[in-house]
C-alpha cells in the first residue's frame, strides 16, 4: 500500500526464480550465487533451510495439488522435486539438456519443462514423478521462457535462439504459432 520496501530477507545469493506456496507461507527461492534452494519462512521473514540442487538452479513451479514444487538446475540438466511438506528433495529427474522454464497445467495436471539444448518440452506426471513425454517444438530454438494457459490447453515458450514466441497445444504436442520478437 505504501510502495516501500518494509523488509529485506538476506542471505539467498543470486536468486534466479522464487515461488510462493500459499497456505504455507513459504517461499522457495533457486539461489545460483549459492546452488542451492532455499526455503523462506514467510512468519519469521527467515531462510529455515537450504536444500542442495544441482548446477544452476533456475525457474520454479508448484503443483499444488501434489505438494510439490519442481525446480530446474539449467546446467546440472536436471530438476529437483521437493516435498513442500517436508522442505526436503524427493527426487531429481535427469535429462540430457540444459532445462529451462518449468511450469504447471492445473488442467492436465502435469509439469512441463523446457529442454533447451534439444528444443524440446518434457512432459512429468507429479503422481510418479515420472517422465512421461518429450515433445519436439519446431521453429523453436533454445526454448527457455514458457507460461502455461491451462484452460486452453496452450504453452508459450521463449525461443532465444530464433527470436520468437513459440505456442505449442499442449494435448496434441504440436507447435501451431509463431510470433516474431525483436532481436
Amino acid at each position: 500500500r505504501s510502495n516501500r520496501v518494509l523488509q529485506t530477507i538476506r542471505g539467498l545469493p543470486g536468486i534466479t526464480g522464487l515461488e510462493y506456496i500459499p497456505g504455507l507461507h513459504k517461499v522457495y527461492t533457486s539461489n545460483w550465487g549459492e546452488e542451492k534452494i532455499g526455503v523462506v519462512d514467510l512468519k519469521t521473514m527467515s531462510v529455515v533451510k537450504r536444500l542442495p540442487t544441482g548446477s544452476k538452479p533456475n525457474g520454479i513451479a508448484y503443483a499444488e495439488p501434489f505438494r510439490k514444487v519442481y525446480v530446474v538446475n539449467s546446467l546440472g540438466k536436471a530438476v529437483s522435486v521437493v516435498n513442500v511438506e517436508k522442505d526436503e528433495v524427493v527426487k531429481v529427474l535427469h535429462f540430457n539438456s540444459e532445462t529451462g522454464t518449468p511450469a504447471y497445467d492445473s488442467i492436465s495436471k502435469r509439469i512441463y519443462v523446457t529442454l533447451r539444448s534439444t528444443n524440446e518440452v518434457a512432459e512429468i506426471d507429479p503422481s510418479t514423478d515420472s517422465v512421461v513425454g518429450r515433445y519436439p517444438v519446431e521453429g523453436c530454438r533454445y526454448d527457455h521462457g514458457m507460461a502455461v494457459d491451462s484452460e486452453r490447453h496452450r504453452a508459450f515458450l521463449l525461443c532465444g535462439g530464433t527470436h520468437n514466441l513459440t505456442v505449442i497445444a499442449l494435448d496434441s504436442h504440436k507447435t501451431i504459432a509463431h510470433f516474431p520478437l525483436p532481436s
